[in-house]
C-alpha cells in the first residue's frame, strides 16, 4: 500500500480503533522481523540490548503482542501498565485527534485485563529479551492509594 492510502485511512479511522488494529496485526506477526545491526548493540545496567530503542508502556497493556513488537526492531519493551484486577478505564470517547497540531490526546485510564491475564500471556513468550513491566496501584479504580512498581527483567 502506498503511504498516501495509509495516511488517508489513518485520518479517517478513530485512533482507538487504529491502536486495536495495529496491536492485533502484531499479535498475528503480520510484519517481518527487522534486520539486526550489531553496531547498535549496547549494555544498560548490566543488561545487553540489541539496540537502545525501546517501546514505552501503554501500547501493549496485556502482553498480547510481545513477539510482534520485537519483530519491529525494538531493543526492549515496557509492557503494561497493568493493574492487579481488570479495569475498563475511562468512558469513551477517550482518545482525541488534534489535526492542526498533528497530535493525539489519550486518557484511556489504565484499561487492561489484570495481572493474571498479563502473566498468562507473558509465559507464552519464549525468547530471551529485555522486558520492563509497570505494575501500577496509582490509578486503580478500587484503591485510593498511590503506588507504582516498575520491574526490569529478562524473559
Amino acid at each position: 500500500m502506498s503511504y498516501r492510502i495509509i495516511s488517508k485511512l489513518v485520518d479517517f479511522l478513530p485512533p482507538e480503533f487504529l491502536h486495536f488494529l495495529f496491536l492485533n496485526s502484531l499479535k498475528l506477526r503480520f510484519f517481518k522481523k527487522k534486520k539486526r545491526f550489531e553496531n547498535l548493540q549496547t549494555n544498560v545496567c548490566g543488561m545487553s540490548l540489541e539496540n537502545p530503542v525501546g517501546l514505552a508502556a501503554g501500547f501493549d497493556k496485556n502482553a498480547e503482542a510481545i513477539s510482534g513488537i520485537f519483530d519491529l526492531g525494538f531493543g526492549f519493551v515496557e509492557l503494561g501498565t497493568v493493574t492487579p484486577m481488570p479495569q475498563k478505564g475511562n468512558a469513551k470517547p477517550r482518545v482525541f485527534k488534534i489535526p492542526e497540531f498533528e497530535a493525539v490526546i489519550q486518557r484511556l485510564g489504565f484499561n487492561n485485563l489484570g495481572i493474571e491475564n498479563f502473566v498468562r500471556n507473558l509465559k507464552k513468550f519464549k525468547k530471551k529479551k529485555i522486558i520492563l513491566l509497570e505494575l501500577t496501584l496509582e490509578k486503580i479504580k478500587i484503591l485510593p492509594i498511590p503506588l507504582r512498581i516498575i520491574l526490569f527483567f529478562t524473559v
